[in-house]
This record gives structure tokens, C-alpha cells and sequence, in this order.
């Protein structure tokens, strides 16, 4: 019966005996380096860490800056409370599935990618993983000691519900890309929260947050800040470089000391108010602001009018407005409106103001641009001119034809050089033109009018002496009209000779035969004229 209860205890410990020979392999030489030099009592004669003889070490385990690439072998070093793996070249983490010991890890500054669950590190307070490559963070809901979480520098998007971690006191994620934070009512004893450079537009409430004293929301796109409660100890709030344009109500916080409100949108209207705090000037800093947008593109023709306005401050009695065009000042005064009348297609150019306030002397806000581009009324390079010549028989035309132009109903206008007379024409078509030069003016709307600079010139054709001597004698004896229509002839008192069709030729007869000695007049199709004198 003794002997059957010896085996009986043997068979119970042989596990345990197992375990407590049991080693494993360090596969990172710098890691095992260190442990040999630090804990070499726990590496056998192989340099395998003895996992029984891990387990028993206590305190700190500090491998900062030791060129470690592989943690393997950590995580048996149980009874640590510290762990301090950082600025080394660590890409993961190994399984940690039970340091029930461990209050702080701090693996910052390595190339970590992902980390692994931390549900057995029930007793960690101190979180930092700093610097590292991580896009997400694992479930923390176990993690419910922890105070102090550090992920500032990371590649995080979102990140996980914090709902139980109502033990957090600092919260640093800036640094990352963020485009919103997780519900934060419960964090009521966070004291720093700190979200600087992501992409949030928008905080979430923080009215619950009475212990925070330090905000850091600083280089986001917040537009709005949401209200702390009248109970709230913040002290410490930089809002710099959003796009904030307007302010809560400061008046109701009695413990801050340094607000940051640069960097923003915001005008006198929202900074005036400020001023009634006490401690102001050395509370808030407000300069600068970044530029307010407010400009516009302005397509606008010669002679129209314009008007830039701001509209920033108007209510604010005080506010200077400069208007700048071009890098030159073009006008200071209370109001924030410039225009013109009628403009001009020097006036084309970048247009921004200057806001000032006297009781703000190194804050200046300036608008973006309004950019004015003043187009020409009419388009002098798109048109197109047909002339026709003067002769003895007629006198010279002009047809104008207009393209691209803004006004569609335009007005001509023709002044003949030697003479003064004027000619005009709303459709751009002029006959009766007997002078050699015209000047060609173009109107349109109410004020524009220009004038093409190229004279216009009518040529004139010198024109034969037409005459037949229909005698028999085969010389001269008749007129050939090539032209393809009717002809019709009259005598130079107007009374009709003949009418006959054309291409053909006149051998000086009429409808009463031959004519007399004189001049007749060839009418062509109703149009050209020809003159033929009829000689014996």
C-alpha cells in the first residue's frame, strides 16, 4: 500500500516536474544577450531560457535600445511588473497570454504593424506604443486598469470602444488619422486628452470630462468645440489650426490658463467677446488667423459694374478694411464694400482685404482672393469685313460680319474720313459708299463702344468708254454681254429700247430698229448698269 501510494505522488508531480525543466529557444540573438547579462541564471547550458526560472524573476524587464528585431520569449517572464521593449526594430509582438503581474509595457519606437490581444495583461495601468506603424488597436475592454494609453505617432483610423476603461486618466493619440473619436463619457477622471494632427471634424461631448485639464486638438478640421460643463477644471486647451469660426462661451471656465485659438477662422466678432475674461491677453492666443475664405472668381464685362464685399464684421464698430489688388493698396476704410461703376480691362486682378481692429494691434485677418476678370465689351478681333467696289455705274458696300461677341445686338457706326458723313446700321450692312475711307465704330449695351482700328477702305474702278457703230462695216458693230440673265436698255431720257436675254449681244437696234446716235443705258438682271454710246 506505501509503495502504490509513491507511485500515486509520482504520477501527480510528473507534470509539474516537466514544467518545471521545461526550456525554449531565444531566437533573437541581441534579446538573448541581454537576458544572459541581466538574468543568466535563467539560461541553461544551451542558452535556452528556462521557463520555470523566467517565471520567478521580479521587477523590471528593460530592453530599450538593444537592437531587438524578435521578443520571442518575454512573455514568460511573468512576474515582471515592467516591460520596456522600446527604440528597438520590433515588427510584432509575441502571445502574452497571461502577465497577470504586468502594470506598464511600453514598446514605443519600433516598426510594429498589428499588436495582439492584451486580455491576460488584466493588471496593466501603463500602455505606450508610440511610434510604431499601427493602423488598429485590439480589444481593451479587458484591460480595465489601465490609466495611462500612448498610441501618438501610428497610422490608427479608428479606434476601439474605450467604454471600459473608466480608470483612463491621459489618452494620447495624435499623430495619426483619426476622422473621429470613440464616446468619451465614461473617461470622467481623464485628466489629458491629447488628439493633435489627425483628421477629426468634430470632438465628441465632453461635458462629462469635469477632472480634464488638458485638451490637444490642435491641426485637425474641428469646425465647432463642444461645451465642457460649468464644473469642467480644463486649464489647458489648444484648438490651434482647425477651422473653427465660431467660440463657446469661455466666461463660465475659472480654471484656464492657456487657451490657443490661432490658426482658425475666426473674426473680431468671435474674439471681442474674450476680452471681458480677466487675464485675457495672457490666457488667449489669437494670432494669427488663418485666411478667411470668403473670395470668388467675377467674370464681369467693360463698362458693368462690380462690388467686393467681405461681409466679415460689418457689426463690429471699429474694423478697418484695406483692399489690396495686385500687392498694391487700393483703399482703407470702415466699410468692407469696394466697387466700380464701370470697370476696365486694366482692373482685372487678384482683390483681398485687410481686416484690422484697434483693440487687437498685431492681429491682422486677411480674405483669399476675389479674383476679377474684366472681359472686353466687344471682341474687336472677331470681325470680318466684305467690300465691294465703287465704279462709274455704282457706288461701293460694306457687309460687317460679327463673331463670339457678348452682346448680340450690336450697333454700327461709319464715318467717312474726307467728309464726316455717318452711316449706320444695326445689322452691319452699308451701300451707297462713294468716299475712298471710313472709320467703323461697334456699339454695344448701354456704354461700351469701340473702334477697329484698321481703316476701312472702299477702292474705286476706273471704268471703260463703251461705245458700237453698228454701220455693217465689221468693226465695232455690236457689244457682247457674258453675264447670264436679261438686259434691258433704255435711252438716257429713260424710255425703253429693248429688252433681251443674256449671255448675247446689242447691235445697236431697238424694238422700233436701228437706234439714233447717243448714250444708252444697260440695266444687267435690274442691277449693273452699263453705259454704251452709239455712234455713226
Amino acid at each position: 500500500m506505501k509503495q502504490c501510494r509513491i507511485y500515486f505522488i509520482l504520477l501527480f508531480l510528473l507534470p509539474f516536474i516537466k514544467v518545471a525543466g521545461q526550456t525554449v529557444s531565444i531566437p533573437d540573438a541581441n534579446l538573448k544577450a541581454f537576458i544572459l547579462e541581466k538574468f543568466p541564471a535563467v539560461l541553461d547550458s544551451s542558452q535556452n531560457l528556462k521557463i520555470a526560472d523566467a517565471a520567478q524573476i521580479p521587477g523590471t524587464f528593460n530592453c530599450s535600445g538593444r537592437n531587438i528585431k524578435n521578443a520571442e520569449g518575454i512573455q514568460y517572464f511573468t512576474n515582471v511588473y515592467e516591460i520596456n521593449l522600446s527604440n528597438n526594430q520590433l515588427s510584432f509582438l509575441p502571445e502574452m497570454p497571461s502577465l497577470p503581474k504586468l502594470m506598464y509595457l511600453s514598446v514605443s519606437d519600433n516598426q510594429i504593424y498589428t499588436l495582439p490581444s492584451l486580455d491576460g495583461l488584466k493588471g496593466l495601468i501603463f500602455l505606450d506604443v508610440r511610434r510604431n506603424k499601427l493602423k488598429t488597436l485590439p480589444d481593451l475592454s479587458k484591460n480595465v486598469a489601465l490609466n495611462h494609453l500612448n498610441v501618438h505617432s501610428n497610422e490608427i483610423e479608428i479606434l476601439p470602444n474605450l467604454d471600459a476603461l473608466v480608470n483612463l486618466t491621459y489618452l494620447n493619440v495624435a499623430l495619426n488619422k483619426l476622422i473621429r473619436l470613440p464616446d468619451l463619457r465614461h473617461q470622467s477622471n481623464l485628466t489629458s486628452l491629447i488628439c493633435w494632427e489627425n483628421e477629426l471634424e468634430e470632438l465628441p461631448s465632453l461635458d462629462q470630462l469635469n477632472n480634464l485639464i488638458l485638451l490637444d486638438a490642435s491641426k485637425n478640421k474641428i469646425t465647432r468645440l463642444p461645451p465642457f460643463s460649468s464644473e469642467s477644471k480644463i486649464e489647458n486647451l489648444y484648438i490651434d489650426r482647425n477651422i473653427m469660426d465660431s467660440l463657446p462661451d469661455f466666461s463660465v471656465y475659472k480654471h484656464l490658463k492657456t487657451v490657443r485659438l490661432y490658426g482658425n477662422r475666426l473674426t473680431f466678432q468671435d474674439i471681442v467677446p474674450l476680452t471681458s475674461i480677466d487675464n485675457f491677453d495672457t490666457i488667449f492666443l489669437v494670432t494669427p488667423q488663418t485666411i478667411l475664405k470668403v473670395g470668388k472668381n467675377i467674370d464681369v464685362l467693360e463698362t458693368e459694374k462690380v462690388i467686393l464685399k467681405t461681409g466679415i464684421d460689418t457689426a463690429i464698430s471699429g474694423v478697418i478694411y484695406e483692399w489690396i489688388c495686385n500687392g498694391q493698396m487700393i483703399r482703407s476704410s470702415s466699410e468692407d464694400t469696394i466697387s466700380a461703376s464701370t470697370v476696365i480691362t486694366a482692373n482685372t486682378g487678384y482683390y483681398y482685404c485687410n481686416i484690422i481692429h484697434p483693440a487687437f494691434p498685431g492681429l491682422v485677418l486677411q480674405t483669399d482672393s476675389f479674383f476679377v476678370k474684366v472681359l472686353p465689351c466687344i471682341n474687336l478681333s472677331d470681325f470680318s469685313t466684305i467690300v465691294t467696289s465703287t465704279t462709274c455705274m455704282k457706288a461701293g458696300s460694306l457687309i460687317v460680319s460679327a463673331y463670339n461677341q457678348p452682346y448680340s445686338n450690336l450697333f454700327y457706326i461709319l464715318t467717312s474720313i474726307s467728309t464726316g458723313k455717318i452711316f449706320t446700321s444695326s445689322n452691319g450692312v452699308f451701300k451707297d459708299l462713294n468716299e475712298p475711307e471710313y472709320r467703323l465704330t461697334v456699339k454695344a449695351g448701354n456704354n461700351c463702344s469701340k473702334q477697329l482700328s484698321n481703316t476701312i477702305y472702299i477702292p474705286k474702278e476706273n471704268c471703260k468708254d463703251v461705245f458700237i457703230t453698228p454701220n455693217g462695216d465689221g468693226v465695232d458693230d455690236t457689244f457682247f454681254f457674258p453675264q447670264t440673265g436679261t438686259a434691258t436698255i433704255t435711252d438716257k431720257w429713260g424710255d425703253l429700247v429693248k429688252t433681251f436675254s443674256i449671255p448675247g449681244e446689242w447691235n445697236g437696234t431697238g424694238d422700233s430698229g436701228i437706234v439714233s446716235p447717243g448714250l444708252y443705258l444697260v440695266k444687267i438682271n435690274n442691277g449693273e448698269v452699263i453705259k454704251i454710246s452709239v455712234v455713226y
